[in-house]
C-alpha cells in the first residue's frame, strides 16, 4: 500500500447540513480520493463565516466528538465529567464550505472560567479560527485562552511525536468564493500530484533592515535560498510596494509574499490563473478576513485564481505566531503533504490560522530525476520548466559552465524564450556580458506579441548593459522602455531609476526625460 493510499484511510470529511453545496463538496472529495461513505460527516451549524463561541461548542465540537466516537474512528476513555482519546483511527478533518471560518471573542462574563481582571492583553483573547481550534478537538483540557504552542512546530516529521492523533488531528477546509472554487481546490491537488507543478516561483519582500518587521523579510529570504537551491530561479523583488510587473507572474507555480491587504498586482486581475496546483501564500494579519471573496483579502481571491493550497489569517495573528513561509516550503518541496508542511511550520495552535486545500496533496511526492523522466517519455509543454530547474539545481552547486551548456543544447533544439531567459542570467553571473547582452535581445524578439515579457525583458538588457559599464546603450534602452510603455504599472518606478543611472553620467537631457515622467508636473488650474 503505497504512503497516499495509508493517509486517505485517516481521514474525515465535514459538510454542514445547513448550506446548499457543502455536502456536494464532500462527495466529490471523496470520489476523487476513494473516500467511504463512513468517511463523511454531516453536522448543523450556521453557514456563516463567523460563529459565537457558545455555538461553536455546541454545534460544532460536540457534534464532532459523539460521531467520531459512534462511528468508531475514536474510542475514549470517560471518567465522570472527564474524558480522553484511547485510540484513534482519524490523523485529518478535512472541513467542507459553509463550516464557520471563525470563532468570535467570547466575553469573560460569558465564560465559565473567565481570566483573572486585568490579564486580559491582545495575546489572551479566546478568538480563532475553527481549523487550528479543531486541531485540538482530541484535547478537552486544552484552554481556549490565548495561542498555544504547537507540539509539531520546528519538528522534521508530524511522526516524530508518538501517538499525536490521541491529542491533536491535522484540520485544513476545502473552502472559497463558491463550491466551483472548492471543487477547483481539489482537482489541483490531483493534478499537482499526477503531473508535478512546473512554472515561476515569484518571492515579494519588502525590502526591510530592521524593526518590528524584519523577521518576515528574514523568512522569505531563506525561503529565496531554498529555492534556489532546490532548483528554482525564483523572481525576488525587494523593494516595498508588491510587484507590478505582470512578467514575473507568467506561469506562476510557487509564490510566497507580503505585505496587502487585499490581492493586488497582476494578480488581482479576475483573468489571472495559477498553474495547475500552484502553491501560494501572502502574509497579512486579516488576509482570511473572509474567504468567500473574489478581489478582498488573500485566501480567497487566491483560491479563485487556482492555487491548490494557501494559508492565511481570520484575525491578528501577530507575525511571530504567523506561520514561517521558508518552513512551509522546504516542507512541501521535501515531499510533505499540505497538512503536513503547515503544521510543521506553524508556531501555535488554538489561533488564527485557516488551511485552505486538501490536506494530502503532495506536490513534491515524485523525485525530481522521476518527474523528469516522465516528462521527457511523454514529450511534454512543461519540458523547459524542468531543464530549467535541473540547471539550477546544477548552479546551485556551483556548476555554472555544465548548466549553461545543458541549456545551450536545450535552446538549440528548441529556442524557446525561457531557455534564452535563464542563460542570459547565468552569463551576466559569469560576467560575460557580452553574451548575456545577445540572449536579452533575442528575448525581446521572441516576446514579440506579449508586451508584459518584452517590456521585461527591454529591461533586463538596459540593467545588464549598464552593468556591462555601456552606459550610452543602457540609457537608450531604458528611454525605449518608457517611451514604448507608456501604461506598464512599473514605468514611474523604472523611470526613476534610468533618471538617477543619468545623473551619474551627465546626461542631463535624458534625466529630465525620465523625470518628467517620474514626476510629472501639475495640471495648469488655468485649464
Amino acid at each position: 500500500m503505497t504512503a497516499a493510499a495509508a493517509e486517505k484511510d485517516h481521514v474525515v470529511v465535514v459538510y454542514n447540513t445547513q448550506l446548499d453545496g457543502s455536502e456536494e463538496i464532500a462527495g466529490y472529495y471523496a470520489k476523487k480520493r476513494g473516500l467511504s461513505d463512513d468517511q463523511l460527516i454531516g453536522i448543523s451549524c450556521t453557514p456563516n463565516e463567523s460563529i459565537s463561541r457558545r455555538d461553536f461548542a455546541e454545534f460544532i465540537q460536540k457534534p464532532l466528538i459523539d460521531k467520531l466516537e459512534e462511528s468508531g474512528w475514536w474510542k475514549i476513555r470517560r471518567d465522570g465529567g472527564d474524558w480522553r482519546v484511547t485510540q484513534s483511527r482519524l490523523k485529518y478533518l478535512v472541513l467542507c464550505h459553509g463550516i464557520p471560518l471563525k470563532i468570535e471573542e467570547q466575553p469573560p462574563e460569558q465564560m465559565d472560567h473567565p481570566p483573572p481582571a486585568g490579564t486580559r492583553t491582545e495575546l489572551t483573547v479566546n478568538r480563532a479560527a475553527v481549523d487550528t481550534e479543531l486541531a485540538l478537538l482530541p484535547s478537552p483540557k486544552a484552554p481556549i485562552t490565548g495561542a498555544l504552542p504547537n507540539p509539531f512546530y520546528g519538528k522534521n516529521n508530524i511522526d516524530d511525536l508518538s501517538d499525536w492523533n490521541l491529542k491533536a488531528v491535522l484540520v485544513t477546509r476545502l473552502d472559497g468564493p463558491n463550491p466551483a472554487a472548492c471543487k477547483r481546490l481539489v482537482d489541483g491537488a490531483i493534478t499537482g500530484e499526477e503531473h508535478g507543478i512546473w512554472g515561476r516561483a515569484v518571492v515579494d519582500m519588502r525590502g526591510l533592515k530592521d524593526g518590528a518587521y524584519l523577521q518576515g523579510d528574514q523568512w522569505l529570504a531563506k525561503l529565496v535560498d531554498l529555492l534556489k537551491s532546490s532548483g528554482w530561479d525564483p523572481y525576488v523583488d525587494r523593494a516595498e510596494p508588491t510587484i507590478d510587473d505582470p512578467a514575473p507572474f507568467q506561469s506562476t507555480a510557487l509564490y510566497g509574499g507580503w505585505y496587502s491587504d487585499s490581492i493586488c498586482g497582476p494578480m488581482a486581475d479576475r483573468n489571472f490563473q495559477f498553474v495547475p496546483g500552484a502553491v501560494a501564500y501572502h502574509i497579512h494579519s486579516f488576509s482570511a478576513e473572509s474567504v468567500r471573496t473574489f478581489d478582498q483579502k488573500w485566501v480567497g481571491p487566491l483560491v479563485a485564481r487556482g492555487a491548490a493550497a494557501t494559508m492565511g489569517c481570520v484575525n491578528e495573528p501577530y507575525l511571530q505566531f504567523t506561520p514561517t513561509p521558508d518552513l512551509f516550503f522546504k516542507h512541501l518541496l521535501y515531499g510533505k503533504n499540505f497538512a503536513e508542511a503547515a503544521y510543521l511550520s506553524q508556531p501555535v495552535l488554538s489561533w488564527q490560522i485557516t488551511m485552505a486545500g486538501d490536506p494530502l496533496y503532495r506536490p513534491f511526492r515524485q523525485r525530481f530525476d522521476q518527474a523528469l523522466a516522465q516528462l521527457e517519455k511523454e514529450n511534454s509543454s512543461d519540458l523547459p520548466w524542468a531543464y530549467l530547474r535541473k540547471s539550477g539545481q546544477m548552479a546551485s552547486a556551483g556548476m555554472i559552465d555544465p548548466a549553461i551548456q545543458l541549456l545551450e543544447a536545450r535552446f538549440r533544439e528548441n529556442p524557446h524564450v525561457l531557455y534564452a531567459e535563464r542563460l542570459a542570467r547565468l552569463y551576466a553571473e559569469k560576467k560575460d556580458f557580452s553574451a548575456s547582452i545577445r540572449l536579452w535581445k533575442q528575448c525581446i524578439e521572441k516576446s514579440a506579441g506579449q508586451p508584459p515579457l518584452k517590456a521585461h525583458s527591454l529591461l533586463s538588457l538596459a540593467r545588464t548593459e549598464w552593468d556591462a559599464g555601456m552606459a550610452a546603450d543602457s540609457i537608450a534602452h531604458y528611454r525605449q522602455y518608457v517611451d514604448q510603455f507608456a501604461d506598464h504599472p512599473s514605468r514611474k518606478t523604472v523611470a526613476v531609476e534610468a533618471g538617477d543611472r543619468a545623473v551619474q553620467k551627465g546626461m542631463r537631457a535624458d534625466a529630465d526625460h525620465f523625470n518628467r515622467i517620474a514626476a510629472p508636473p501639475p495640471p495648469d488650474p488655468a485649464k
